[in-house]
Order: C-alpha cells, then sequence, then structure tokens
C-alpha cells in the first residue's frame, strides 16, 4: 500500500511539472550524436578512459546486505551507453552529478543515455530528486 502511495506521488509531482522538464530539456540537448562519437573512438581521438562514470556509482549506504554490496562492487561492470547528445555545459555538469556518463571533447558536451525506446523526458519519471534540481522552486506547471 505504503509503495502504491510513493509510486502515485512520484507519478503527480512528474505530471505537474512536466511541462518544465520538457522545456529544460529542450534548452539543454541539442542533438543525437552517435556518429560523431562513434568516429572519434574510431579514429582514437577518444577512448573509453575519456568518458566519466562509465561504471555506475557503488554506493554502501544503497545496501542491506554487505555481501551483495561487496558482489556488486568486484563485479561493476560499465553502464551501456544507447544514445550520445550534444548538451550544453550546463546539461553536462548535472548529468555528470548525476552519475551519467558524460564526455567532453574540445568545447563539445556529450551525454551518454543509458535508456533507450522512449521519449527522453520519460527518462526522468523514477528520478524526482533529480527533477528537483531543474524545476525552479515554487514553479510547477499543471497540465
Amino acid at each position: 500500500m505504503e509503495a502504491n502511495l510513493e509510486q502515485e506521488n512520484k507519478f503527480e509531482y512528474f505530471n505537474r511539472n512536466f511541462r518544465h522538464i520538457e522545456n529544460w530539456l529542450e534548452q539543454n540537448i541539442y542533438v543525437k550524436a552517435d556518429q560523431v562519437v562513434n568516429k572519434l573512438f574510431e579514429k582514437e581521438v577518444i577512448t573509453w578512459d575519456d568518458v566519466e562514470n562509465l561504471y555506475p556509482v557503488i554506493n554502501e549506504s544503497n545496501y542491506d546486505d554487505y555481501d551483495q554490496y561487496q558482489y556488486d562492487l568486484n563485479n561493476n561492470t560499465p553502464n551501456e551507453i544507447y544514445e550520445w547528445y550534444i548538451v550544453s555545459e550546463t546539461a553536462f555538469n548535472k548529468f555528470k552529478s548525476w552519475g551519467h556518463p558524460v564526455l567532453q571533447f574540445e568545447e563539445l558536451y556529450f551525454w551518454g543515455r543509458t535508456f533507450f525506446g522512449q521519449a527522453i523526458v520519460v527518462d526522468f519519471y523514477y528520478q524526482s530528486d533529480k527533477i528537483k534540481e531543474i524545476v525552479p522552486q515554487n514553479q510547477t506547471f499543471n497540465l
């Protein structure tokens, strides 16, 4: 019952702020850049070592089971990046602080999207803590 209430609250919060989130994404995510990034890798201009947050952060405080924490820590695999986007410096810094894969090459900022098959705005549905960072206080939109 409590899980359903938490889910409903996230849904309501997301819906109230949908337009603002969508606007922020439109202002800060410029263009899909898979081919550009793939060429940079192919020409060895960049390497996977240049990608920040390539590996998910394993935080012990998120675990109730110490053995599972140790297992995950020792078997940490890179995030699977499905798409690359050129983003603003603001978005680059925000995504980086959230633990998303990011890459900077010269004056270009890239975000490695680890979701696919849905609108980018939907990626943020379960991330209400992150949404709060891009929605100014006391500014919500009703659908």
